[in-house]
Formats: C-alpha cells, sequence, structure tokens
C-alpha cells in the first residue's frame, strides 16, 4: 500500500443490485423495482425541460411548472415507497410517476408548433 492511500471499502451485499437479486426477499424486489424507477427519471424530465425552455422565454409560468413537477415527483415517490413498505405487492406502482412524466412530456412536444 502507498502512503496516504486507504483502500476502497466494498460494497456491502445489500448495496448492489446482484446482492439484492440474491437475497429475494419482498423487500429487496421493492428496492429493485424504486431503483428501475429511478433510472429513467432523468430522461423523462429531459422529456419535459426541453419543450419548456422552447416555449417559456421570459415568463415564470415554465419555473413554476418544473419545480411543481418535480415536487410532485418527489411526493408521489415517497409516498409509493411508503405503501410498498406496508404493502410489497404495490411495488410495481413505482413506475406510474414516470409514466405521468412521460404523459406529460410527450403532450408538451405536441404542443410545440
Amino acid at each position: 500500500n502507498l502512503p496516504g492511500f486507504k483502500a476502497p471499502k466494498r460494497k456491502l451485499l445489500e448495496e448492489t443490485l446482484a446482492g439484492l437479486a440474491r437475497l429475494g426477499s419482498p423487500a429487496a424486489r421493492v428496492e429493485i423495482l424504486r431503483r428501475a424507477a429511478f433510472a429513467f427519471t432523468p430522461l423523462l424530465f429531459i422529456l419535459i425541460g426541453i419543450p419548456l425552455g422552447i416555449v417559456v422565454h421570459r415568463n415564470l409560468w415554465g419555473v413554476a411548472a418544473a419545480c411543481g413537477l418535480v415536487l410532485g415527483y418527489y411526493f408521489a415517490m415517497s409516498g409509493l415507497q411508503a405503501l410498498a413498505g406496508l404493502k410489497t405487492g404495490l411495488a410495481a406502482l413505482f413506475f406510474l410517476p414516470d409514466l405521468c412524466l412521460l404523459g406529460t412530456g410527450l403532450y408538451f412536444l405536441g404542443r410545440l408548433d
């Protein structure tokens, strides 16, 4: 070892997707679906942000809409995480906010002139 160099910590088994899949518990399934839903979120926000950036020039409507969408997504995912903690069968609902963002983004894209 080099002086002043620390070896990186190994990830816990529960922190990796492969480790979660091997666990096979309902809580692990919930975590896998939550991470999969979060993986698509940046693309969906880009899908919404491009039309908002093009259409809204000097109006605060776009800023308010963007803040509302981000907060709405956050509250929806927090609520769904609490629901999935109570009943793990509802874990597939983690994709519901993503579908709402997809619909909103496609709506805004369709309204572009």
